[in-house]
Parts: C-alpha cells; sequence; structure tokens
C-alpha cells in the first residue's frame, strides 16, 4: 500500500488524505518518523484532518512528545467531538500524566459515545480505581502499559 500512497501523492502532492493513509502504512511497517513527517504534511494541506490530529497524537505519544500529543488529541476532539477513540486515547495520555480526574472524564465520553468500546470501559474502571485509592483524586500515574 506504501507504493500506492507514494503514485497517488505524484499524481497529487496536496492529498491529504494520501499523506495520512501514507503515514498509517509507515506506522504499520515501523516506521514512525515516516509516518510522523506525512501526518504533518496532511494537516499542513488540511488543518481540519481529525484523524491525521490523532494519528499524529498517537506517534508523538510513541516518541515520547507528551505534550505535542495531547494537543493534537485535543484538536482531534475540537474536530471532530464525537470521536470515541480520540477521547479514549487523550484519556490514556491524560492517566500516565496522573491527570486522573481529567482521563475519567474522557474514558466517560468515550462510552457515552460508543456504549461498547471495552477499552475504555476498562481505562475507565482502572483510573477509577487508582482515585479511590489516591487520597487527593489527582495523585498517582497509570503506565501505558496497563492502559489499552
Amino acid at each position: 500500500s506504501v507504493s500506492h500512497y507514494n503514485k497517488a501523492l505524484k499524481i497529487n502532492p496536496k492529498f491529504a488524505e494520501a499523506h495520512n493513509n501514507l503515514g498509517n502504512a509507515l506506522a504499520l511497517q515501523g516506521n514512525l518518523t515516516g509516518a510522523i513527517t506525512h501526518y504533518t504534511e496532511a494537516l499542513k494541506i488540511n488543518p481540519d484532518h481529525a484523524e491525521a490530529h490523532r494519528n499524529l497524537a498517537v506517534g508523538l505519544d510513541r516518541q515520547g512528545k507528551h505534550q505535542a500529543a495531547l494537543h493534537h488529541y485535543e484538536e482531534a476532539l475540537r474536530i471532530s467531538p464525537n470521536d470515541a477513540q480520540s477521547h479514549n486515547n487523550l484519556g490514556v495520555a491524560l492517566a500516565e500524566q496522573g491527570r486522573l480526574k481529567e482521563a475519567v472524564a474522557h474514558f466517560a465520553d468515550a462510552l457515552r459515545i460508543d456504549p461498547n468500546f471495552k477499552e475504555a470501559e476498562r481505562n475507565l474502571e482502572l483510573s477509577q480505581g487508582l482515585m479511590e485509592k489516591s487520597s487527593t483524586g489527582s495523585e498517582g500515574k497509570l503506565r501505558r502499559e496497563t492502559l489499552e
């Protein structure tokens, strides 16, 4: 699929969707740097491409660039507020930073949008459990390996 997207981009280098899809194909091959380059290019062409924001956020998160990732998760939700996956992903990123109340709200939003979203349901339960164990309700962090 990488070759198909490259051909499409030779024909039309301003095709945001092809950049986003090429980013996905590269990410699946383990080429995170290449993926991020194409997500970024998609957003230069179309700054309101919600999926490219979400994909870029995932890539940045994997690189340890958590603040930048948060920004792109928030942008994805600004553009597409009913995207359950973006709510879940933002919740995971917030939980990792110990921002559990905010994380719980996003997991709950994901479940409101998609009541059968098992990953968000599990993440909500884990975050609520950690909040109950915390004296202030905001201490503690969840590790990415724990969350899905």
